[in-house]
């Protein structure tokens, strides 16, 4: 299965990767990052895992952003703004390891509807069954959201706004 699941042999070739694409050696690396040669090194060969905070200085070091290194690391579809939701459903589903049938269970939906999400033909479900799907997969609804169109409203909601409205948040 691609995304997280790939093991950490593979994580720490892709680090190796980077750093040699840059022209870093381990031990700029090391003097760069603060942590000791011997842990990079068993990084990149797949006996460590990194952590966020060393991932972040690892991007840092390298000229990379954090979000680009871990969603280059991890493969997350759903991390690309670009990826539709049915792709971003069907690769938490496929992580958590659920069947459609289960997935329908814990989000109160049907097992018709989660099999239309999938296949795209259900593109545009209410936020109610976003939230849903979102607690089912273990993830915010945001993550399961699909790109918003260009040029159309701002960036995020102006909370004031929906107060006003009338609406809870």
């Amino acid at each position: 299965m691609e995304g997280i699941g790939r093991d950490l042999a593979w994580v720490g070739g892709q680090l190796r990767a980077l750093r040699d694409r840059r022209g870093v050696s381990q031990a700029e690396l090391a003097r760069r990052t603060g942590v000791a040669r011997t842990h990079l090194i068993a990084m990149e060969q797949g006996q460590h895992e990194p952590s966020l905070e060393l991932l972040g200085k690892v991007a840092a070091a390298l000229e990379y952003r954090l979000p680009e290194l871990v969603w280059y690391l991890a493969g997350e579809p759903f991390a690309d703004p670009a990826a539709p939701l049915a792709a971003r459903v069907r690769l938490r589903r496929d992580q958590l390891g659920l069947r459609a049938a289960e997935l329908a269970a814990l989000a109160g939906t049907t097992r018709a509807t989660i099999s239309q999400i999938e296949a795209g033909v259900n593109a545009n479900p209410g936020i109610r069954l976003l939230a849903r799907l979102a607690r089912a997969l273990q993830c915010c609804p945001s993550e399961l959201a699909p790109p918003r169109p260009t040029g159309r409203g701002r960036e995020r909601p102006d909370r004031a706004s929906a107060v006003v409205a009338g609406v809870r948040s």
